[in-house]
């Protein structure tokens, strides 16, 4: 399958949710398929990260990049000046999700963000105030479970959470 169209242009394929006033974009590719787009304003004002999966991408038929780590951004490296009107090509070699913040959904504006990776098990300590969204994997805390594409806050003293598979989070509590 080969989609001529950014990867959220078609909506029916995108699921959205509101996380902290933003409206933020999923979107899951097939093993095995490619996307091809040009690269415009559009989604050069937009901030996407990798959640999972296996992605190579190229720029005008050449090799550019390659990664499998949850949380690498796109926009430091695809969405370089040089490459504003030219033709990319994603190849998903595994099933792959990936999460798009754009400006054109968010009243031109894009939140400040941070990541946090973690693996299976590992326990971590948030703080007070602490604004996240659980993008892969699920976050247990003493009661309560976050699962993929939900939104917490810790509000009342460091809560510790435990990853349930890998875990990729957006942090949002350095957004205003």
């Amino acid at each position: 399958m080969i989609e001529e169209t950014f990867c959220s242009a078609d909506q029916t394929e995108s699921r959205h949710r509101r996380a902290f006033g933003w409206i933020v974009s999923f979107r899951d590719f097939a093993a095995n398929t490619e996307q091809k787009f040009k690269l415009n304003q559009s989604n050069i004002d937009a901030v996407t990260f990798l959640c999972k999966g296996h992605v190579r991408a190229f720029l005008e038929d050449q090799f550019w990049l390659e990664t499998t780590n949850p949380g690498d951004s796109s926009d430091s490296q695809v969405y370089a000046p040089q490459a504003k009107d030219k033709t990319w090509k994603f190849v998903y070699a595994t099933d792959t999700t990936r999460v798009c913040i754009f400006k054109d959904f968010n009243k031109g504006q894009l939140p400040k963000l941070t990541t946090l990776v973690l693996d299976d098990g590992q326990s971590y300590e948030f703080p007070v105030g602490y604004k996240g969204l659980v993008c892969t994997g699920s976050l247990e805390f003493e009661n309560k479970t976050f699962d993929i594409e939900k939104n917490f806050t810790i509000v009342n003293g460091a809560k510790i959470a435990t990853a349930r598979g890998q875990t990729f989070i957006l942090d949002f509590t350095n957004d205003k």
